[in-house]
């Protein structure tokens, strides 16, 4: 037995979990927002004479660090599943792509060789890594310089 989302066509089991039901409109929501922002921001990087590998790295490498940053504060705020919803599944889940990032590493084999492809995917990987990190880091030292001038106020009090 399912229950009808707000679009009425789709459908979660009523066995989920009532957090999946709850969610799902701010995933769609979100989801909706990062695929025209991808849409939009690989035009713009399209017209500057960033297309194909180089808009969907940036496209990716952005989404990683973002999703970084969103991580580390939902760390220090406590679990905030709406936000999560929108922003880390829906958002940045459709503004980044794999299909794409898979599709020109096939065409980066088709034009050079099975080892450039495969390195290109594999230095696709460690820099969204080292997005993801810088991201998390970022919010973190925010969260601490905040800390840090929290504290100097008391002590100037």
């Amino acid at each position: 037995m399912s229950a009808p989302l707000a679009s009425g066509t789709e459908t979660i089991p009523l066995g989920a979990p009532s957090g999946a039901r709850r969610e799902a409109p701010w995933i769609a929501a979100g989801g909706a927002l990062g695929a025209m922002s991808r849409s939009g921001v690989t035009t713009l990087l399209a017209a500057a004479g960033w297309g194909g590998l180089a808009s969907t790295q940036a496209v990716n490498l952005a989404g990683a660090f973002a999703l970084g940053f969103l991580i580390a504060s939902l760390e220090a705020t406590g679990p905030r599943p709406r936000l999560r919803a929108f922003f880390g599944i829906g958002l940045l889940g459709s503004f980044t792509t794999y299909s794409a990032l898979v599709a020109e590493a096939r065409s980066v084999a088709l034009a050079t060789s099975s080892g450039v492809a495969l390195g290109f995917l594999v230095g696709s990987i460690a820099l969204g890594l080292a997005a993801f990190v810088g991201g998390r880091a970022l919010a973190r030292g925010l969260r601490s310089g905040e800390a840090r001038t929290d504290g100097v106020r008391e002590a100037r009090s």
